[in-house]
């Protein structure tokens, strides 16, 4: 079911199928039977496995029958009956299917056990069609030859019925003209167990399902280096003495395969294990011999005697990193080829640095006698350098020099430049090629198909609501959503507005919302969505001043300082301001310092560190929206602002931060922190970053909050609640530009590899994401107690409504920032009775619900300057926290992934000591531990890892980072004990970045 393949009827039946489906999922409907359709019999043939030659020549096939699926690996059930079936003969069995570990199975009636087995007491019997990540024979789907003979004697040549769930969803739900083609029967007591709602189930139970299923899928994509694990061989063309293939996966740093062979004849052949599916494949580049560097690779795969081309890869020539050659593959390819089309070489010609590659042995033919001297000397060279024999590829070259070389004198570098244009092929080209390695990300096909044995207790521990539930059910619901997700994929291209005028969520997704998790669209969309709205990055960073110091001295006691003019945040709001006014510019006019100003940086040129004018500003409010209410980012305040930097005649240049930046474009500001030695190439300003973020959400409950903007959820003071240590934004801040400016800060986070990380409940992720809330559960996110009491509240009868309360319950409610609202004209002086209080109910969901909501609004406006309205329509917003804030789980296993060792040995004690002190970690040390490496608090992030340099023989040093390369330089300790203490000790308190240079320097 391809997207975009689909005819418009077929759109528009499967689009109406969508909106019921949802509806029967949000109100635990029966499902409708077309989803869950099952064929009442199907034909199966065997399907011999050529590796076992002697069973393929095999006139018959028994086949082992169980009375339920089973057994998995390792089981030792013994089968009940045995069937045997005659080579090229069929199989009768029902469309009902069940998966597990041990592999597909299919299911035979009684009916249908008795036409091949003599056993009467087996009600039902349960076949291995396919085992997975082995060989063995296969049942597969056919019809039999009797089956179409008769259709097409009874029912006409043209007849095709419909057998597939799809093909009865398109027929059901489409409109067409014509005669329908008729259903196959299907199988009422298989449907009837995919339709029926278990008993309890709810819409919740099928979000945390699909939650579930997005959960287990990740874990098994999630997986290291798989070279060796799913490599059976490798091959190469050739290779040289000390540049064994075996080479290519050792992991060494030190080690190499080089080939040595005739150039363009240079390959790699990875044979696969049975069942790889590759994520991704990288070259490991040799850095130190620049001509053995690929400059041009393809990769072909497939079966061996049928290889197809897949994707052709051009190197970069600064490159010497890991480069990825091919990514996202969807099928097991069992042979994978890399083929070294062009290598860098070195020059082996004078001025022309050209080497020659034999491809067409056209004959040189003797110098013309009127040969110009520059002339004359290349002739001979190339007659000296492969004798009679020249390749050039075409006749161009010989061509313009028989006529030109005999009537005048053409300069060198004319032909030079002629001759590199018109033939490629003397362009420099190395002889042989160096690879350091090869590195696979993959993962077993079988393990992301649907199968029962996913469920085990073990695993539902994180999801409460389908604990106690029975596999079975589980599976069944779980093949359903499977299948909604699958329709939903093949029409959501015509779902989403892809145009940049489309006003808030489209509304028809947003019921379908939660199952975007699983969709395998949705991902290129946003990609898509991305890529197709990238702005232009400036050419210069702005340079930011930033007094660390002060921002700590208010994070103290935020009390003296109400107006916050000293945190990170206002700093670096203050100085988003232009520097220089353009030299004429009527919409801009003088006046007094103006906040909206702090949305613009800006950058001097070299040699000033300020302009030689700097004008406050305003804008002509008349032809501006309001600020939090306009739409499109180029209308309104801001986009006059942004547009100031583009009117030219300064030496400043001013833009909107942020803008819509490419992914490359990882650094918005370059720090200079005062009184700190820093030289910023990236690390000061992730720096900057999670300080933002730390003040505007402090990751510790005990202390202050130093910003207005948020305010700590009544969860906090509840112990019993496991959603604590979050905030919601402040109902009674009215600052709305800045909460503007911190939902761009977010969106530039979603568009790069950088956090913001915001403590934001579910509540607030879901409105930001355009998705509905719900009071019980949303809000139980925020303040669990008064959900509690809202439901005794609800359910107490007469008696107790008056002794719990009395004459003191009251129509007023306190808010987040314990401010007390009415909920009715002069609530503080009316009670509540007993015949009201669902409607006081009411009022206190719909306060408490949307005492934020301006706030969110604005956040979600200055998202929507910098992300289209199509890739928050696609993030569901569990997708949204982790792009805007990262991963907030960090295990030690986690953090291994991403911990790179460059020039240490295999066993050095060093390394052992530093892991076994990283183990000994919290989560909140190694959340420390990446800040003060990288500057960055979650993961994922690269770190290298590199041996100390200047202090070689000492021990037990305090470590040092370097956060703009990410690196992180290990001493040498005398024990795992003390590498533990000194780095827990560095990671709580190196505050500064003081080893780059002098502060005092400037």
């Amino acid at each position: 079911m391809r997207a975009g393949g689909e005819a418009p009827h077929q759109v528009l039946g499967r689009l109406r199928f969508l909106l019921q489906c949802s509806e029967c999922f949000r109100r635990a409907r029966a499902l409708p039977a077309a989803l869950c359709y099952v064929p009442r019999e199907v034909q199966y043939k065997i399907c011999k496995d050529p590796a076992a030659a002697a069973a393929a020549a095999a006139a018959r096939s028994l086949l082992s029958v169980w009375d339920s699926p089973g057994p998995a690996r390792g089981g030792k059930r013994a089968a009940r009956a045995t069937i045997e079936v005659r080579k090229g003969g069929c199989l009768r069995a029902t469309g009902e299917e069940y998966c597990n570990g041990a592999g597909l199975w299919v299911k035979l009636s009684k009916e249908q056990l008795e036409e091949y087995t003599s056993s009467r007491d087996l009600a039902e019997g349960w076949l291995l069609a396919q085992r997975f990540g082995e060989g063995g024979d296969k049942l597969v789907p056919v019809d039999s030859v009797e089956k179409i003979q008769w259709q097409h004697q009874t029912l006409g040549v043209d007849y095709k019925p419909a057998v597939s769930w799809e093909q009865v969803v398109d027929l059901t739900y489409s409109m067409r003209l014509g005669e329908k083609p008729r259903l196959a029967e299907q199988d009422e007591a298989a449907v009837q167990k995919f339709r029926s709602v278990p008993p309890g189930w709810s819409y919740e139970h099928d979000m945390e399902l699909g939650r579930f299923l997005y959960d287990h899928r990740e874990r098994e994509r999630q997986c290291g280096d798989c070279t060796k694990e799913h490599l059976s061989s490798v091959e190469v063309s050739s290779q040289t003495e000390d540049g064994s293939a075996t080479h290519l996966t050792d992991n060494q740093t030190y080690t190499f395969w080089e080939s040595n062979g005739p150039p363009g004849q240079h390959w790699v052949r990875l044979n696969m294990k049975k069942g790889t599916i590759v994520k991704k494949l990288w070259l490991m580049l040799d850095g130190q011999a620049s001509s053995y560097v690929p400059r041009r690779v393809a990769v072909y795969g497939g079966a061996p005697n049928r290889l197809q081309h897949l994707r052709t890869v051009l190197i970069n020539e600064n490159s010497f990193q890991d480069v990825c050659i091919l990514r996202d593959m969807k099928i097991h390819l069992p042979v994978l080829e890399i083929r070294i089309l062009e290598c860098r070489g070195e020059p082996v010609l004078p001025d022309w640095g050209c080497q020659l590659s034999p491809a067409l042995n056209l004959q040189l033919v003797p110098a013309p006698a009127a040969l110009p001297a520059a002339l004359a000397a290349f002739w001979g060279l190339l007659e000296e350098k492969l004798g009679n024999e020249l390749h050039l590829g075409c006749h161009r070259c010989w061509g313009l020099l028989a006529p030109t070389c005999s009537t005048r004198a053409l300069p060198a570098t004319q032909l030079q430049l002629y001759m590199q244009h018109h033939c490629p092929f003397l362009a420099d080209q190395g002889y042989n090629v160096r690879l350091r390695g090869i590195k696979i990300k993959s993962f077993w096909e079988w393990d992301l198909i649907l199968n029962a044995d996913m469920f085990q207790p073990a695993r539902l521990v994180r999801y409460p609501l389908l604990e106690g539930v029975n596999t079975d059910v589980l599976y069944r619901r779980a093949v359903v959503i499977q299948r909604f997700v699958q329709l939903l994929d093949s029409v959501l291209c015509y779902l989403i507005p892809l145009s940049e005028d489309s006003v808030g969520t489209f509304n028809a997704l947003r019921s379908m919302k939660p199952f975007l998790l699983l969709s395998k669209q949705s991902t290129a969309l946003i990609t898509h969505c991305l890529q197709s709205s990238e702005s232009t990055p400036p050419h210069t960073l702005p340079k930011l001043y930033i007094n660390r110091h002060l921002a700590r001295e208010h994070r103290t006691n935020p009390a003296l300082d109400p107006s916050c003019k000293n945190t990170v945040f206002t700093q670096v709001w203050q100085r988003h301001a232009p520097c220089q006014l353009p030299a004429s510019s009527a919409s801009l006019a003088p006046a007094a310092s103006h906040p909206l100003s702090a949305l613009l940086l800006s950058s001097c040129t070299k040699g000033s560190d300020l302009p030689r004018t700097i004008s406050p500003w305003t804008t002509g409010r008349s032809s501006a929206s309001h600020l939090w209410g306009v739409t499109s980012p180029e209308r309104g305040v801001w986009g006059m602002l942004g547009a100031a930097g583009s009117l030219g005649g300064g030496t400043c240049m001013g833009l909107l931060l942020p803008r819509r930046w490419p992914l490359s474009y990882s650094q918005w500001w370059e720090c200079e922190f005062i009184t700190e030695g820093i030289i910023d190439y990236g690390g000061g300003f992730r720096d900057s970053l999670s300080d933002v973020s730390e003040e505007l959400c402090p990751s510790s409950g005990d202390v202050a909050v130093p910003l207005p903007f948020f305010v700590r959820t009544s969860n906090q003071g509840n112990s019993s609640s496991d959603t604590r240590d979050l905030y919601v934004p402040n109902p009674s801040c009215r600052d709305f530009p800045k909460y503007e400016w911190i939902g761009q800060l977010m969106g530039a986070a979603l568009r790069s590899k950088e956090f913001l990380i915001l403590a934001l409940p579910v509540l607030v992720w879901k409105q930001l994401a355009g998705e509905e809330v719900s009071w019980s559960k949303d809000f139980a996110t925020v303040d669990s107690e008064l959900v509690k009491l809202l439901e005794v509240l609800e359910g107490v009868d007469r008696e107790a409504f008056e002794f719990m309360f009395g004459r003191e319950l009251t129509y007023t409610i306190v808010r987040s920032d314990q401010r007390v609202v009415e909920l009715i004209p002069n609530g503080s002086s009316t009670v509540v009775r007993y015949e009201d209080r669902k409607e006081f109910i009411r009022l206190v969901q719909k306060a408490r619900l949307e005492e934020s909501k301006e706030q969110i609004a604005a956040m979600r406006a200055g998202l929507l300057r910098v992300v289209p309205q199509p890739v928050l329509d696609l993030l569901t917003w569990q997708q949204l926290e982790k792009k805007v804030c990262g991963d907030p789980e960090i295990t030690v296993a986690e953090l291994r992934r991403f911990i790179t060792f460059e020039d240490f040995p295999s066993d050095d004690t060093r390394i052992q000591n530093f892991l076994e002190a990283l183990n000994n970690f919290t989560s909140e040390d190694l959340s420390r531990f990446l800040k003060f490496v990288t500057g960055r608090s979650r993961l994922p992030v690269q770190i290298t890892v590199y041996p100390e340099r200047e202090n070689l023989n000492a021990l037990d040093l305090m470590p040092q980072a370097s956060t703009c390369s990410c690196s992180f330089f290990l001493p040498n300790y005398s024990s795992a004990k003390a590498c533990e203490e000194l780095l827990r000790y560095a990671v709580y308190n190196c505050m500064s970045i003081d080893t780059d240079k002098n502060p005092w320097d400037e």
